[in-house]
């Protein structure tokens, strides 16, 4: 394993999840990609496998020395203590090696690039200024395609990062399909709302705002998964 950063702050946005700081040094001797394999060692010891789900980009008049990232939104951050270690695994380095398709899927044009996706390093960005890729975005999904065509706009074939997001979703359901059933089997407990809307799931212990909707569904501690029953009296 590589190792990248110890967590020094992390930021939970909504529409992309938690934010990981300060990120990937970009010192680094290796490229690193968006679905890049990694692993958070926490401190009591536990490990989260997972991967880089998009590059943070944040504009600064100081010059930065490290690209912070967001990891899948499964991952809350409460599940990411500070001080936590994370690691690069080695089976994460970019492949460029695969074989380009000589022509077109769509119109047979010889006119075909790569998809780069992230946060390019310097070997992606001659390879763009070559005429040999494209930038694909900051984020990668399970169908992001990796070729495509200059003259047709036509993409097609798999990213290589396609098994390690595919791991990571698989993962993600499984979790859910755990919490599930272990918020099952639990019941259905109480709690009560306190001042400002706040809420203490008497599960976890995790205090959360009942007007949120990234916290509580109307049924669920989405935290926990735990079901709760709310109400404004302190529960028996």
């Amino acid at each position: 394993m590589q190792f990248l950063f110890k967590i020094a702050d992390v930021y939970f946005v909504k529409e992309r999840g938690a934010i990981l700081f300060p990120g990937v040094p970009y010192s680094l001797p290796r490229a690193v990609q968006v679905g890049a394999a990694i692993i958070i060692e926490r401190p009591d010891g536990s490990r989260i496998e997972t991967t880089i789900k998009g590059f943070e980009m944040i504009r600064s008049i100081v010059p930065l020395e490290h690209a912070p990232f967001f990891v899948p939104r499964h991952i809350g951050k409460s599940d990411l203590p500070l001080g936590s270690q994370v690691f690069l695994a080695e089976d994460a380095a970019f492949d460029r090696g695969s074989v380009k398709p000589p022509r077109c899927n769509a119109c047979s044009s010889p006119a075909v690039v790569r998809l780069i996706y992230g946060l390019p390093d310097a070997e992606a960005m001659l390879a763009v200024k070559g005429g040999q890729a494209i930038l694909g975005g900051c984020d990668i999904f399970e169908t992001a395609a990796q070729w495509h065509c200059t003259k047709c706009k036509a993409e097609w074939g798999v990213s290589e990062w396609t098994p390690i997001i595919r791991k990571a979703n698989d993962q993600a359901e499984a979790k859910r399909t755990l919490q599930d059933a272990e918020a099952l089997s639990r019941g259905t407990l109480s709690a009560s709302v306190g001042d400002g809307g706040l809420v203490r799931c008497p599960y976890c212990r995790r205090s959360f705002d009942v007007r949120s909707n990234m916290s509580w569904n109307g049924k669920r501690h989405k935290t926990c998964g735990t079901y709760l029953t709310l109400s404004t009296q302190p529960p028996r």
